[in-house]
């Protein structure tokens, strides 16, 4: 079951209502001045992600996260971490000064005193000029400039400092003008209850949502004698405390009336985590707090579930979202010599990309198995890399990329390709995620490793574009 950030629910709901066809009844008109700088790295005995953003339109966020050896970079909860929606930026002709303070705390939440972060960025290359244009009835104005940054950082912390020597990132000023109703901005506050069991002979789900649009509930029953599923409407209420719901239900194969009733408690479970979700035509901040369910769903047939955080999760969020018509290089232009896997680009340990995939072929070389949707998480306009096994673990990650990144990375056994890592959005425990693909894997000594990266392309209904833009790659 894929985990969804809670915001998807709300975004889901606007994109299926908005007409694709008729004239807007509304305009969208912002302007956006963002100035931001990431650092990752690993360290001695661990690795370490910090990052500063500051717009206008989205507000301030800082942050760092520090894993400490065992723990693994993005999969395991953070050694250390901290965060704070107060920031400092001085931007000059030729540099840019970020600076933040927060309290860090300790895995298990226990504060461990201030920390403060400072990045220091010059440009790195020319502006790239954002420009729109209109497309039958999408009339749109987007004008503005992304000038991408790279320095250095530090992070000073309880017991100690750390120099962050490979920082990147952007300046980006933007005015935007749009009256087509697929560009829209949207806040939203809600919660999601989603619940899952498996049965020796079935399965049942649990479905709830409170948000702009109301309250919603689904659930179903499958079973060797029955499948039971939503009949009409269901009635009641989820609120951050609680969860009840009375949803009618109906044996197809025999016409049978059935329903489910749920009752939970749902108590917060650690601090809130704020997270900026980019993609190549949208940007979502979201700030969710994990919730843990306590309660049943029973069935009209007897049949009853625990509500429970070991078969169900449940998150509040508030989110601000903004979507747009794409904007800035179109697909095309010239092709990248690493387009296909027999002109891969080697890199090793401490090997950073920063390259647009505008120009490569829009459809993937090599299909992706072992994602969490398979072909769920399709991708496109890939390019190829290469790495030699060091014997230990080794982190790739897209982290900085201004759009929705897949990456898989296979072993060859004579014309075939092996994968043995793939990962398209990192999820966090129990909340938290971006859409910038990253991967941790053993390797061996002597053994060639091929990375294919791109754009994530929907395919759950039909076969869409593959998002590109401005890819950053870090191997550590």
């Amino acid at each position: 079951m894929r985990r969804f950030p809670a915001a998807f629910v709300t975004v889901a709901l606007v994109m299926a209502i908005l007409p694709g066809s008729v004239s807007a009844d509304r305009i969208t008109k912002f302007e956006d001045h963002h100035v931001g700088a990431f650092c990752e790295m690993p360290i001695d005995g661990g690795y370490v992600a910090a990052n500063i953003d500051s717009s206008t339109e989205f507000g301030d966020f800082a942050g760092a996260q520090l894993w400490l050896d065992p723990a693994l970079p993005f999969e395991d909860p953070p050694s250390i971490s901290g965060a704070t929606d107060t920031v400092n930026v001085i931007e000059g002709p030729s540099e840019v000064l970020l600076s933040a303070s927060f309290t860090v705390m300790d895995a298990d939440g226990n504060p461990l005193g201030d920390a403060q972060l400072e990045i220091t960025l010059a440009p790195s290359g020319e502006p790239e000029p954002i420009v729109g244009e209109d497309f039958g009835n999408h009339h749109s104005k987007t004008e503005g400039t992304f000038q991408p940054l790279a320095g250095t950082g530090v992070l000073t912390l309880p017991d100690g400092e750390l120099v962050l020597d490979a920082c990147f990132g952007d300046v980006t000023t933007v005015s935007v003008f749009e009256s087509n109703p697929r560009s829209f901005v949207i806040k939203d506050a809600g919660i999601v209850l989603d619940c899952f069991w498996e049965t020796p002979d079935g399965a049942a789900y649990l479905f709830m949502a409170q948000n702009t649009f109301g309250f919603f509930a689904d659930a179903g029953l499958f079973s060797l004698d029955r499948e039971l599923f939503q009949s009409g409407g269901a009635t009641g209420s989820l609120t951050s405390s609680s969860a009840s719901a009375t949803i009618p239900l109906v044996d197809p194969a025999t016409g049978d009336p059935h329903s489910a009733t749920a009752e939970a408690t749902l108590t917060p479970i650690g601090s809130p985590v704020k997270s900026i979700l980019t993609s190549q035509n949208g940007r979502v901040r979201i700030t969710e707090q994990a919730l843990e369910p306590s309660g049943s769903l029973e069935f009209s047939t007897g049949d009853s579930f625990d509500i429970n955080s070991a078969n169900c999760r449940a998150v509040s969020s508030t989110s601000h979202s903004i979507f747009t018509q794409p904007a800035g290089p179109k697909p095309g232009g010239a092709v990248p010599v690493n387009d296909s896997p027999d002109g891969a680009i080697q890199l090793s340990t401490g090997s950073r990309v920063n390259v647009q995939t505008r120009g490569a072929a829009e459809d993937a070389e090599v299909p992706i198995t072992t994602c969490p949707e398979g072909p769920g998480d399709d991708l496109g306009r890939t390019l190829w890399y290469s790495i030699a096994g060091t014997g230990g673990p080794v982190t790739i990650d897209t982290a900085g990329s201004n759009f929705d990144t897949v990456l898989a990375v296979y072993v060859r056994d004579g014309a075939d390709f092996i994968e043995v890592a793939c990962n398209d959005d990192v999820l966090g425990d129990p909340v938290g995620a971006t859409y910038q693909a990253a991967v941790t894997l053993e390797t061996e000594v002597g053994t060639t490793y091929l990375i294919q990266v791109g754009g994530y392309r929907p395919s759950f209904f039909f076969i869409g574009e593959p998002q590109y833009g401005r890819l950053r790659l870090a191997v550590s």
